[in-house]
């Protein structure tokens, strides 16, 4: 599993908007995500996608794996 968090203004900013997701990896370990796509193997846990204000701040991505899918997560850079 991972966990996508979208941060306002650093890398340490407030969570505008945050999912965990279920992906598949192909033999080489290679995945494609999209967030805040509207998918059925996602939850979101922070904020909604189509309210992000992409002009006003920098925004930052957040990118964490669960690699044992028990919800502990393990920041990924």
């Amino acid at each position: 599993m991972m966990r996508l968090s979208i941060l306002d203004s650093s890398q340490n900013g407030i969570t505008s908007y945050q999912e965990i997701k279920s992906v598949l990896t192909n033999i080489n370990g290679v995945f494609s995500i999209i967030i805040g796509a509207k998918e059925t193997n996602k939850i979101i846990t922070t904020g909604d996608f189509s309210t992000i204000d992409w002009s006003n701040n920098r925004l930052f991505i957040k990118v964490e794996i669960d690699p044992d899918n028990n919800l502990n997560f393990i920041f990924a850079g």
